[in-house]
């Protein structure tokens, strides 16, 4: 590895294990993958949907928890209780609502309890029907892939729906659904999960008679805007062999442009994605000293984990 050139007097705190997060950061912009994951920097505050986002998968997480130790239909109400209280107690320490007037306004404490009741009523139906068997929740993976690379990560859940296995990953969101929709495949994330359940359970992705076993992903989407929602849509993402393949080859590619950017210590701006990055005003800056500065003082150093869950952050 050569000498460092970029920003020599702050530490390096690359992870290791990389995520979806990280290399599609990488994909974005090189230097954002530099500030954020390099140099372990993020913003000082967070929009609201994330801690939004946050209180309602800890309410599915936690319902699902007290039914896995005890699956009685009669005991529902009890548990949708118990998932509500540790759901609104994160929602209240960790969710700063929009300014009034802004597209997050109505992403409060009250929406989050209305979300949560419309999850309980879905999960219930789910339960009551017997058509999906939750096996695993929240199940962190390290899969070593055949360039040496390891690519980690954190499941919200494995099913199995139609007798068959399956992962299934709960998100939030603002967007129509017909614009959501349009970001499900191609995706890093669902093409990595399925590769990694799959190798989990024992696929030889070197055989072209075997065939993956697990065919891929449950998206299920709590929609919300601020004149419509709750409301939630389940999209079936499946991955073929051929896409996981794919999926596999263009990973080695990303690892070999990420070897290389370590090794020469160079992260290129890739200034189409500079409008709306939070470290815009990093780059923009006439000097290394003045750019080093303002991350110091501006943004929080917390280096990226993750095999984090909001479990560990009650």
């Amino acid at each position: 590895m050569s000498s460092t050139r970029m920003f020599p007097n702050l530490p390096r705190t690359e992870p290791k294990l990389r995520d979806s997060t990280a290399v599609t950061k990488y994909m974005e912009c090189p230097r954002k993958y530099f500030y954020s994951m390099v140099l372990g920097y993020k913003k000082t505050t967070q929009e609201p949907y994330f801690a939004f986002g946050n209180a309602y998968h800890k309410f599915r997480e936690v319902l699902e928890i007290h039914w896995m130790a005890d699956p009685l239909l009669s005991n529902s109400q009890e548990y949708i209780m118990a998932a509500l209280e540790r759901a609104m107690k994160y929602a209240k320490k960790h969710l700063v609502p929009g300014d009034k007037g802004t597209k997050w306004e109505f992403m409060n404490v009250d929406r989050v309890m209305k979300s949560c009741l419309k999850g309980a009523e879905h999960w219930l139906r789910e339960k009551k029907e017997g058509r999906i068997e939750v096996i695993a929740i929240e199940q962190p993976f390290q899969i070593v892939l055949p360039d040496g690379e390891i690519i980690a990560g954190r499941l919200d859940q494995k099913i199995i729906r139609g007798g068959k296995p399956r992962g299934r990953d709960f998100k939030t969101s603002s967007q129509a659904p017909i614009y959501y929709s349009k970001g499900l495949s191609p995706n890093d994330q669902f093409s990595r999960y399925t590769f990694a359940e799959n190798k989990l359970v024992g696929w030889d992705e070197n055989d072209p008679n075997h065939r993956p076993p697990v065919e891929g992903q449950d998206i299920e989407v709590l929609f919300n805007t601020k004149t419509t929602g709750p409301a939630i849509e389940t999209y079936p993402v499946n991955k073929s062999r051929h896409e996981l393949m794919t999926w596999l080859k263009e990973q080695e590619f990303w690892h070999r442009m990420l070897t290389m950017s370590r090794e020469e210590d160079r992260y290129p701006m890739n200034t189409k994605s500079c409008n709306f990055c939070e470290f815009h005003k990093v780059c923009a800056m006439s000097s290394e000293t003045m750019q080093q500065s303002y991350l110091k003082n501006n943004f929080k150093h917390e280096p990226w984990d993750c095999t984090h869950s909001t479990k560990e952050d009650e």
